[in-house]
């Protein structure tokens, strides 16, 4: 969640090829430049599939099918791009970066369908627009909006937590743990009320739960902005 204006990093793509004269594959790379911001997405998918080859509970297959069919769309667009790679902008990741961005899951619709729907109750095409493409989703400005929202995306979270080394990718008990985890923020979001025009600090709820998911470091600029007065006054005995 740190990039500067155009920072790219280097990726490689797989190519299945055949031997010449031959009944044998082998796997060909070539080097691209992305944004930084889509290797993020890339990796956290990368991850997912791998999870799920030793995981057999229905939501990590179910994210690990995905999650590959992500990847193979992926591949196949930036195969196909010429340019430099900070003008790269992908068909395929830019809805999911638009989704974390709100705090929304990024392959369940009814969320999305109320978020983005018109007063009419559908989906218009202007309306569908102005959430994909209303924004420059690789602009740095963004990086505060997408760190405070992360703790809504799970798979996010369960992403980070692998880099930071607290749990490990294929660990089913680590991957329960972030459903529940996921369980009590959705719960929290029931807490907050009013209209915000600012991004908003974490409730009561959201805080507990970045403790115990051991995030506390990664969130401590967010947490000191937290308002006091949101968090209950400890009970005294006499």
């Amino acid at each position: 969640m740190k990039w500067k204006a155009d920072e790219v990093t280097k990726v490689s793509i797989g190519t299945k090829k055949k031997l010449p004269g031959k009944k044998k594959w082998r796997i060909l790379f070539t080097d691209k430049r992305i944004p930084v911001l889509y290797a993020r997405i890339l990796h956290q998918f990368c991850l997912e599939a791998a999870h799920g080859e030793e995981d057999a509970c229905h939501e990590a297959v179910r994210r690990m099918a995905y999650a590959q069919r992500m990847l193979e769309a992926f591949g196949r667009e930036l195969e196909g791009y010429v340019g430099e790679g900070k003008d790269f902008r992908s068909k395929v990741f830019t809805p999911v970066l638009a989704r974390q961005l709100l705090g929304l899951p990024d392959n369940f619709a009814p969320p999305l369908h109320r978020y983005m729907a018109s007063h009419s109750g559908e989906v218009t095409i202007e309306d569908a627009t102005a959430f994909y493409l209303g924004l420059d989703l690789l602009n740095p400005v963004c990086i505060p909006t997408y760190r405070r929202n992360l703790i809504y995306i799970r798979e996010a979270t369960w992403h980070l937590r692998v880099l930071l080394g607290d749990i490990v990718v294929g660990s089913s008990k680590h991957f329960k743990q972030t459903l529940e985890f996921q369980y009590d923020i959705m719960e929290a979001l029931e807490e907050a009320t009013g209209e915000v025009t600012t991004i908003p600090p974490f409730i009561y709820t959201e805080i507990k739960t970045i403790i115990r998911m051991d995030l506390t470091d990664y969130f401590a600029d967010e947490l000191c902005n937290s308002v006091r007065a949101d968090v209950p006054a400890p009970t005294t005995s006499h």
